[in-house]
């Protein structure tokens, strides 16, 4: 069966959906939601969903989980780039990601001494440009969805790039049950918009 690659942070897990929520009500499940956006798209096209999205990864993990996939030719990739302050370090033990409420040691030293957003910006075009490069080159037909935190006049990325004009934000009908993510009702309206613009 014909399969459908996705890439992101908890938007594309499906965090708050009904299937998708820790029993404290606030943290995501242990398994990416069936319900969300990406599993609609895949039933419409009748396609294997391989949902790779993990709930609090940055724009780097999402580019090096991605490098690391074997593809086939036959694949359709999703790739939902997330927020724009969130880093990771890929050490050879594995990565280590940072985002700004981790209160952790690397956490908190690369925000106070490392991190600025006009670098963290011009590195998510770069992670954009060569994932999809190497993908094109593979003849694996690539999605880009608009990053959370950004418009796509601020993106710097090759013009043979399908990337879409909105995110699921731009969409938010309801909220999940941790009253922050998404809702069932807006994941189906994303995954409408993505269905007749692509599909």
């Amino acid at each position: 069966m014909n399969r459908i690659i996705a890439f992101g942070c908890s938007y594309t897990y499906g965090h708050g959906l009904s299937d998708c929520i820790d029993t404290n009500g606030v943290g995501p499940g242990r398994c990416p939601s069936k319900l969300g956006f990406p599993d609609i798209l895949a039933t419409h096209l009748a396609r294997k969903l391989i949902n790779l999205s993990l709930p609090g990864i940055g724009d780097k993990h999402i580019m090096h989980a991605a490098n690391n996939f074997i593809f086939k030719q036959s694949d359709i990739c999703l790739i939902q780039w997330s927020h724009g302050n969130r880093h990771c370090m890929i050490k050879q033990q594995g990565l280590i990601d940072l985002g700004v409420w981790h209160d952790t040691k690397p956490a908190r030293a690369y925000y106070k001494f490392l991190h600025d957003q006009w670098d963290a910006d011009i590195m998510r075009n770069v992670y954009i440009n060569y994932i999809n490069l190497k993908l094109q080159s593979a003849g694996v037909k690539t999605y880009n969805i608009l990053p959370i935190d950004t418009h796509q006049n601020q993106l710097t990325i090759n013009k043979e790039i399908t990337m879409s004009d909105k995110n699921i934000h731009k969409f938010k009908v309801d909220l999940g049950l941790d009253n922050s993510h998404p809702g069932q009702q807006t994941h189906k309206l994303f995954a409408d918009y993505l269905i007749n613009k692509y599909f």
